[in-house]
């Protein structure tokens, strides 16, 4: 039911990037983790490699289409992407994830075939996906940060509160609205300061409850 309920809001599809999450954190990532134990591994992460673009491509759309329906991600998030983007594609060949894979080749591939994997993979790397990360980036910098809200509450997109409550009973499996989570935190809260006051009695702490967190937090002993 909740797989339907969502496809009322077909404009989160077009939330791709934020400072935790999108192409310039996932496809990096998905290259370190990729496994190449011989030349036709290889030759797959060569393949993802040249697909990067039009995936880029595919991300840039639906942004724009998110802008056009009013979910652009908070400046607060999105603001941070161009510096990841910059960090990313600022990292020599050795270091770069984007091109693990062909670091990391495996002694059984023949050194001749190692090296023109590796020119081939920085050559596309150089040629094609760096600048559709140039482009994915002009577009967060020219299009997205302008219309991009300051307040990063669901409640300032169209249809947000609706699109909250369906995320907090996807998380909790009930029908709650935001303030009784929010009344439940507190209500935690309290119960559990009640708790620490009581063990701070007992410890013989005469400090504030900031003092025996501090104390807790930096001591070694307590490791």
């Amino acid at each position: 039911q909740l797989a339907v309920d969502w496809q009322k809001y077909p404009a989160l599809r077009t939330r791709v990037i934020s400072a935790k999450n999108g192409v310039q954190l996932g496809l990096p990532s998905l290259m370190e983790d990729f496994p190449v134990r011989n030349e036709a591994d290889a030759r797959h992460a060569l393949a993802r490699l040249k697909a990067m673009p039009q995936r880029i491509a595919q991300d840039i759309a639906w942004l724009r289409e998110g802008k056009r329906v009013g979910w652009v991600t908070f400046k607060a998030s999105l603001s941070q992407v161009p510096d990841q983007i910059d960090k990313l594609l600022a990292k020599a060949p050795a270091d770069q994830p984007l091109l693990a894979p062909f670091n990391h080749l495996p002694a059984e591939i023949p050194a001749d075939r190692r090296a023109a994997l590796q020119d081939e993979a920085t050559g596309v790397l150089q040629s094609q996906v760096v600048p559709a990360f140039q482009d994915l980036r002009k577009v967060v910098v020219d299009e997205l940060l302008p219309a991009s809200p300051d307040n990063g509450a669901m409640s300032a997109y169209p249809d947000g509160e609706a699109v909250y409550k369906l995320f907090m009973r996807a998380q909790t499996t009930l029908p709650l609205d935001a303030k009784a989570v929010h009344q439940i935190g507190l209500d935690e809260m309290a119960r559990i300061h009640t708790e620490i006051d009581a063990t701070m009695k007992q410890a013989g702490f005469a400090g504030t409850y900031a003092e025996f967190a501090a104390q807790l937090w930096h001591d070694p002993k307590w490791y």
